[in-house]
């Protein structure tokens, strides 16, 4: 093994590690149901806590990623960590709603610090360049994080709603964490550059790039949609009268179920690249063949869908960070990020808003049929003009 292969397996081998041990947290299934169960919130207080928890990542999301650019990406995956570990802190010793809050607010400026800069330093660490092995990197990675989950909410299902045991534990996971972060080598930095160059370049970056703007809409409509569907998954369990302790245990099968669809990605990624489109007919017709069988054939629908989306949208974020310049890579990540939460929320928003009866099945439906129609419009749009631009170079 040569000397920088041996460098990079040290340096991806603790970045999963602390990626990891940050996903085993084992509140992570519980939280929402905590707040009402261990404090007496209302679910209105319960909705406030989740939409200032959106809010924080939302607005810190671009900042987080031109200072991720600016300084280095190492340490803002360092900050994030230790971000998260002060708010489940705060959970343990201040279990009120002001405690909640103040601990919300925290978690999502240490998301917004790892989001954006964990890729892009991965990306650094394979390479930086289009043939690199970053897709099957970050595909086995994703695919550890999946088995993360399947373990850390088997185990809660097996604890229980123990909600101070697993507060406690879970603030030993995120210092943990931060603790292997800190190990990683230092990424690359732009002392050079300031803050108002590095937001230029990211928008020269997509204003000059056709290919990438492609690529950052597509990926949006899918990430966007399946941020919304994740998020609801949990809301269908429960409206079929899954109780509190089952749902961990019903998350933890659909991790795993992930966690074998990225190994497969794994190996086969240029297989899935090719036959994306027609991947993603199959699953749409099983998808729509289900939600027209008994109430928890549509569940399963909809658990069946956001598998394949989650690989659809790892696939996307790879395929985009080929185009993205080294001097903004986190800041245009972070963008990505923003608009996906953006897209997320709105659509969140108008399923509540359009549930027929309380049951948000029917809306949640439409929004997958139509955001993954519209993801195969726009990349059949693509190979078109892809394919008329190699006629003329001809």
């Amino acid at each position: 093994m040569s000397r920088m292969s041996q460098k990079f397996n040290t340096a991806y081998h603790r970045l999963v590690a602390s990626q990891l041990i940050g996903e085993a947290i084992l509140i992570y299934p519980l939280y929402s149901i905590m707040f009402s169960e261990r404090s007496n919130i209302s679910a209105a207080g319960v909705g406030v806590l989740l939409a200032g928890w959106q809010i924080t990542q939302i607005i810190a999301e671009v900042p987080t990623g031109i200072l991720a650019d600016r300084f280095s990406k190492k340490y803002s995956i360092v900050a994030g960590r230790l971000l998260k570990a002060l708010c489940f802190v705060l959970w343990f010793s201040i279990p009120s709603f002001g405690g909640y809050l103040a601990g919300f607010v925290l978690w999502g400026i240490g998301e917004a610090f790892i989001s954006g800069a964990s890729q892009a330093y991965l990306y650094e660490l394979n390479g930086g360049k289009k043939d690199s092995n970053y897709l099957k990197s970050y595909s086995r990675l994703k695919s550890l994080e999946m088995l993360t989950y399947t373990v850390t909410y088997f185990v809660t299902f097996l604890i229980g709603p123990q909600y101070q045991l697993l507060v406690a534990l879970s603030i030993v996971a995120a210092f943990v964490s931060s603790l292997f972060a800190f190990s990683l080598p230092t990424s690359r930095v732009i002392a050079d550059s300031t803050y108002k160059q590095i937001i230029s370049g990211a928008k020269l970056n997509l204003k000059n790039s056709l290919v990438l703007r492609r690529k950052f809409l597509e990926g949006i409509v899918i990430a966007g949609t399946l941020g919304m569907l994740l998020e609801l998954i949990v809301v269908n369990y429960r409206d079929y009268g899954a109780s509190s302790k089952v749902v961990p245990l019903l998350i933890s099968i659909s991790a795993l179920v992930s966690a074998v669809s990225f190994w497969l990605l794994h190996y086969y990624e240029k297989y899935f690249e090719r036959n994306i489109l027609a991947l993603l007919f199959i699953f749409l017709t099983v998808f729509v063949v289900m939600f027209n069988m008994s109430l928890w054939w549509q569940i399963f629908g909809l658990f069946f869908v956001a598998r394949y989306m989650r690989v659809l949208a790892v696939v996307q974020e790879a395929s985009l960070m080929h185009d993205i310049s080294p001097n903004s890579r986190a800041t245009v990540l972070s963008s990505y990020s923003l608009i996906s939460k953006l897209l997320s929320a709105v659509q969140i928003f108008l399923v509540g808003y359009l549930a027929i009866n309380n049951n948000i099945n029917l809306p949640t439906f439409w929004f997958v049929v139509v955001s993954l129609l519209l993801f195969a419009v726009l990349r059949v749009r693509d190979r078109f003009i892809a394919q008329k631009q190699s006629a003329v170079r001809v």
